[in-house]
C-alpha cells in the first residue's frame, strides 16, 4: 500500500509542476502595484540622495520634517533637530534644558554644610563620625 501512495504522491507533484495556463501575457496589476516577471510587485521609484522611496511611487525626504521637531528644538535644515540652549555652558550649580535660552538654578542650595537637606536624629554625616586615635577609618 505504501508504494502505491508514494507513486500517487509523485504523480500529483509532477502534474502540479508541469501544468501551465498557456497564458504568458503580463499580469494586470492594480495600483500601486506593477507587473514584473508575470507577477504583481509593489511600485517603488529610484530616489536621489537623502530620499527614500514611497510605496506606490514617489520619494520622500529622509529625516525629520520641518515642523516635526519637539518643543525646545529647532529644525537644522538637514533633516535633524538642534536643541535651543544658551550660547555658553552653564556655570556650576545652574542648568539649561532644551528650550532655555538662559541658565537657571536647579534648586536652592540652602545654608550650611549640607544645605537644606532634612537632618534627623538618626542622620549620619562624615563630619560627625568619631574616630579612634590612630584609626584611618570611621567607626560605626
Amino acid at each position: 500500500m505504501a508504494p502505491a501512495r508514494s507513486l500517487l504522491f509523485l504523480a500529483a507533484i509532477a502534474a502540479a509542476t508541469a501544468c501551465r495556463s498557456g497564458d504568458d501575457s503580463p499580469a494586470t496589476c492594480a495600483a500601486p502595484y506593477v507587473a514584473r516577471g508575470g507577477s504583481c510587485v509593489p511600485r517603488f521609484d529610484d530616489c536621489g540622495p537623502a530620499q527614500v522611496p514611497v510605496f506606490g511611487g514617489g520619494c520622500a525626504t529622509a529625516g525629520v520634517p520641518v515642523d516635526g521637531c519637539a518643543e525646545g528644538f529647532t529644525h537644522d535644515g538637514n533633516g535633524g533637530c538642534t536643541p535651543v540652549l544658551p550660547a555658553a555652558p552653564c556655570p556650576r550649580g545652574k542648568i539649561a534644558v532644551p528650550g532655555d535660552t538662559t541658565c537657571r538654578e536647579l534648586a536652592a542650595c540652602g545654608e550650611g554644610t549640607f544645605g537644606s537637606i532634612p537632618v534627623e536624629a538618626r542622620s549620619r554625616s562624615p563630619t560627625r563620625v568619631a574616630r579612634r586615635p590612630g584609626s584611618t577609618s570611621s567607626s560605626r
